[in-house]
């Protein structure tokens, strides 16, 4: 067996030890309650994490394995970017640089045992990429075709996937490379992308394009701007692409094999830096750009010393987050919660009827309790809960589990309820007894 292989199973394994034992964070909750009510799409993002975590629904008996097929499959990923080193022509050594990197960098190791759209998007974003390259190298039909299909089911992960439209248009145009393209093959990407993204466009369509509608507003579009956004954004990139190596990825944009690298990270960087002029960036909205970042670096000749101290850098990294799950009470708010949550499952026996203030809490409690948990109608924002059925409580007592500072929405306050807390837990966490009139 050689190198690649042993490292890929070995890396394997730990990410799904690890899978196994770390609790559902609040999200992944919410996708969870996603997937035990198919559909073709959804309010929020694109249907291809629900169905990821429906075929884990047979594992749920064993600690958090519902995880193990996204695991799985995200991590077969790195078979794609076997194939695009080969077909750039760039050095096995190199790569197994970047396989380090990418399996060291928190956010693209331990960060992909958790399943979130991101993790479907990060399997088909390279993949295209692959298809992409070879189109500009042969004039296979078969690679337009390919590159279609992997677009399309990339849309059904997260939107997000058509950046990687911009990316293509930016690099075929500045490298002048539009003459690559057979044009009489281009009807079988965009034939085979639309019909791979049917379940979306169908969705939509039937809902009045509620999605598109929020994930533009919701990227694109803010009520009152703030200028820190941008300096966040800056600031917020640059530490994850690891400062000492910003240098020699600029350096690499000229090496004519790694270019295909240079533009599909710079753009996506670059687009989300405008647009934190017009809102708030998450930084997880530029991760599909990160491993092809890593990509370019390891196919550079960085001297010895900077990547020594890279490799430090991420050990510790590790270790330290490590170290914050094993010593969770006192982390951070993203690693907190899903062992907090964990611990309070049987909040929802002692409290009933017991409700969320957000789906973050609703989720969470519904999945450690494996008893439905709704969410106040029309509290936080507008989400998947408020589509369902059991909207606003009809019960004269109520409990709610909430943080102190979480309003209620305006019709709760209409009804005068006698508001009365009940328990207090950790980090403001409250369960406040409602009793209506």
């Amino acid at each position: 067996m050689n190198f690649f292989f042993q490292i890929f199973w070995l890396s394997l394994l730990v990410k799904l030890v690890i899978g196994y034992f770390l609790p559902l964070l609040p999200d992944e909750a919410y996708y969870w309650i996603w997937s035990h009510n198919l559909q073709l799409s959804y309010y929020d993002h694109p249907p291809m994490i629900a169905w990821l975590f429906r075929l884990g629904h047979f594992l749920e008996p064993y600690g958090h394995a519902v995880r193990f097929p996204g695991i799985i499959f995200l991590h077969f990923s790195l078979f794609t970017w076997r194939e695009i080193f080969n077909q750039l022509k760039i050095s096995e050594q190199a790569f197994c640089r970047f396989l380090f990197l990418i399996l060291l960098v928190p956010y693209l190791g331990i960060g992909s045992v958790i399943l979130t759209p991101d993790l479907p998007l990060m399997f088909f974003w390279p993949l295209s990429l692959l298809f992409f390259i070879r189109i500009t190298q042969n004039e296979k039909w078969s690679d337009y075709a390919l590159l279609g299909m992997s677009l399309g089911l990339g849309f059904l992960s997260k939107y997000h996937i058509v950046l990687f439209l911009i990316c293509a248009v930016v690099y075929l145009s500045l490298e002048s490379k539009w003459s690559t393209i057979k044009w009489k093959y281009v009807g079988f990407t965009f034939i085979l992308g639309l019909v791979f993204s049917l379940p979306v466009i169908a969705w939509n369509a039937s809902n009045d394009f509620q999605s598109f509608t929020f994930q533009l507003k919701h990227g694109l579009k803010a009520e009152n701007w703030k200028w820190i956004w941008p300096l966040e954004y800056i600031v917020g990139q640059f530490l994850m692409l690891l400062p000492p190596l910003v240098f020699y990825f600029y350096k690499g944009r000229k090496t004519e094999n790694l270019k295909p690298f240079y533009y599909f990270t710079s753009t996506v960087l670059l687009f989300f830096l405008v647009t934190s002029f017009k809102s708030s960036v998450e930084m997880n909205w530029t991760l599909m750009a990160f491993p092809s970042f890593f990509a370019l670096i390891a196919a550079m000749n960085i001297p010895q010393k900077t990547m020594r101290l890279i490799w430090g850098i991420l050990i510790a990294l590790n270790l330290a987050l490590i170290g914050s799950m094993i010593s969770w009470r006192s982390a951070h708010g993203k690693i907190f919660e899903p062992f907090f949550f964990s611990s309070q499952k049987n909040k929802v026996e002692m409290f009933k009827p017991l409700y969320g203030i957000n789906y973050q809490i609703s989720s969470s409690l519904w999945y450690f309790s494996k008893t439905p948990v709704y969410k106040i109608a029309d509290a936080s924002r507008f989400d998947f809960f408020d589509t369902l059925d059991a909207k606003r409580p009809k019960e004269k007592v109520i409990y709610v589990f909430k943080e102190k500072n979480n309003e209620y929405p305006t019709w709760v306050y209409d009804l005068e309820p006698k508001m009365e807390i009940v328990e207090e837990m950790d980090r403001n966490y409250v369960i406040e007894k409602l009793e209506f009139k």
